[in-house]
């Protein structure tokens, strides 16, 4: 597998692992020492022990997110790359009545990885939003979904 290969497998698992709410194999995907920044909303600053509970307490008023991933750019430098990739992110919400609303978020992903004896993780990733469309009712407006119990 190539590098560039092995990055794209990355990438697809992280947004794999949000939608179907793997949050402990999302966390598995950074280098102990890694550095989340969701620039969306209020925002949230993450080491990387921090992200899977953050996670699961997040995305709880989402009864499901979709997230597609457009070309990334990948620069590899030996044991280091950078990537800039184009997200949009879809999050449905319930609310009490069983009415649904969604949200749309596009945004661009920036990543610095390391190559490690397990292949290759994310040091850093930084999520910025340039656009929603759409609305995210806050918490009390809508049914909760509870992270699961491998959370």
């Amino acid at each position: 597998m190539t590098d560039h290969d092995a990055i794209l497998d990355l990438l697809g698992r992280y947004v794999r692992g949000v939608d179907e709410r793997d949050f402990a194999a999302v966390a598995a995907l950074f280098t102990p020492d890694a550095s989340i920044d969701y620039n969306v909303g209020g925002g949230a600053k993450l080491r990387a022990m921090e992200l899977a509970a953050w996670l699961g307490r997040s995305l709880t008023m989402f009864r499901l997110t979709q997230h597609l991933l457009g070309v990334p750019v990948i620069e590899v430098q030996g044991d280091t790359a950078r990537t800039r990739v184009p997200v949009l992110a879809t999050h449905v919400q319930t609310r009490h009545d069983g009415s649904e609303v969604s949200a749309v978020l596009n945004g661009t992903y920036t990543h610095e990885l390391s190559r490690t004896p397990a292949g290759w993780r994310i040091r850093t990733l930084r999520f910025v939003s340039q656009h929603l469309t759409g609305t995210f009712l806050p918490p009390g407006d809508v049914r909760l979904y509870p992270p699961s119990a491998s959370t």
